[in-house]
């Protein structure tokens, strides 16, 4: 179903997709076309368009993969889709002109052969092996970057999150070596810099200069004060844990900057946002804090948060996850 964000209606025209369950799913960006096709992808390997103008529904791609999730390049003019298979495979979906609408253009990534060899091997020797071209676990997350139609960014299990130039003959750029990509949002990207979420216990938040491939710094996140409509309990209170350190353990992150805050007294601060099941909160960090960085505040919503978006234009802020979904306000 297609809602409406404000009413919290389905709209009109809309109508149930499939039957199969759908994994991901994104508008096509092109500006003519954005209100109208929203492609998506089922756990079986199948990508499929919506149009929500006819509603209509168009199978468009068969693989042999589970697709965890999908991407579009600046323009619209490439669809990017990782799974299972560790392959990185690029579509083309511009809507303007292309004849080989949905082809695919090119793939990136190890062979079969490659992929059950690496698959019977830890997780520690596969991080060793990182820099190599090819991922060695299932794909999680595939990003574009926000400021050019080539470079895109894939990370999974592997604990390494690759760069990928399509104007290159081998697309291999290079490696940030560590990120235990668990989720479809992630990784994000902001010009030079690449932000990465790890479902891992602590340090699970990090930020990275792709001008050099390295880690500028880790990000905090988990305090035992976030807010709530009960202020004076802890975070350790609220998890009702045992152990004095809160777990991160992250599935979520977003680039939010501070001219979408809408707050003249913070026209300086760079910020991002982060949601995960360790915390079960939606944390909002300044990463260039006094030289440093700063967790601004957390919002708990008390079970595990998946996935996480913003509408920059109204400061909105919404996650969502097992028992929840939450919307925000930024101001």
């Amino acid at each position: 179903m297609i809602y409406d964000i404000f009413s919290a209606e389905a709209l009109n025209d809309s109508k149930k997709i499939d039957n199969m369950p759908i994994i991901c799913m994104k508008w096509h960006p092109y500006s003519n076309f954005s209100s109208n096709y929203l492609y998506y992808a089922h756990v079986n390997g199948q990508i499929g368009v919506f149009d929500k103008e006819l509603s209509k529904k168009k199978k468009l791609v068969q693989e042999n993969d589970e697709i965890s999730c999908l991407d579009f390049n600046l323009d619209g003019s490439v669809l990017a889709s990782v799974g299972k298979d560790s392959v990185i495979r690029l579509y083309d979906s511009d809507l303007k002109s292309s004849p080989d609408l949905n082809k695919i253009i090119t793939t990136y990534g190890a062979d079969s052969e490659n992929r059950s060899f690496f698959s019977s091997i830890s997780n520690t020797v596969t991080s060793i092996l990182s820099t190599s071209p090819s991922h060695t676990g299932r794909l999680q997350c595939v990003k574009f970057s926000n400021t050019s139609n080539d470079l895109l960014f894939t990370g999974g299990w592997d604990r390494s999150v690759k760069a990928w130039d399509k104007r290159t003959n081998q697309g291999y750029v290079n490696s940030l070596q560590g990120p235990f990509i668990c989720g479809s949002d992630a990784i994000d990207v902001n010009d030079n810099l690449v932000l990465t979420a790890s479902w891992v216990r602590e340090n699970a938040l990090e930020l990275w200069d792709i001008r050099k491939f390295k880690k500028i710094s880790t990000l905090p996140i988990a305090n035992n004060t976030p807010e709530s409509n009960d202020e004076s309990m802890s975070l350790r209170e609220k998890l009702k844990l045992t152990d004095t350190k809160v777990n991160e353990y992250l599935y979520a992150c977003k680039f939010f900057s501070s001219n979408e805050l809408k707050n003249e007294a913070k026209s300086t601060v760079n910020t991002v946002l982060a949601c995960g099941s360790g915390t079960q909160s939606l944390h909002l960090v300044d990463y260039e804090k006094n030289n440093g960085s700063e967790l601004i505040s957390s919002y708990f919503c008390g079970s595990a948060l998946y996935c996480l978006d913003a509408i920059y234009s109204c400061s909105l802020i919404c996650c969502g996850g097992v028992n929840s979904f939450s919307v925000l306000t930024g101001h």
